[in-house]
């Protein structure tokens, strides 16, 4: 929604979690409702997660640097598994 394309972290457990997103401002309070309505909305959807797993250059072709937050891959992993929500 907001255009944020870096997760600077994740938190989760049980059935509670965060998502930290790197983002030129603070949201507004109705960005924050919306965010929070539209991930709800996901959730309740129950949609399919496809489970990709392939070859690190392959993913790179495929994704570019989309697939990458801001921690970054050692060099030595050559296969990712990449969760795909559509949508």
């Amino acid at each position: 929604m907001l255009g944020a394309k870096w997760t600077a972290s994740v938190w989760v457990s049980q059935n509670k979690g965060r998502l930290t997103v790197k983002f030129d401002r603070k949201p507004t309070e109705d960005e924050l409702r919306k965010i929070e309505e539209l991930a709800n909305k996901k959730v309740e959807e129950n949609a399919e997660i496809k489970i990709h797993e392939l070859a690190r250059e392959e993913a790179e072709k495929k994704w570019g640097d989309e697939i990458y937050d801001l921690f970054p891959i050692p060099e030595h992993v050559k296969t990712l598994k990449i969760l795909e929500i559509e949508n």
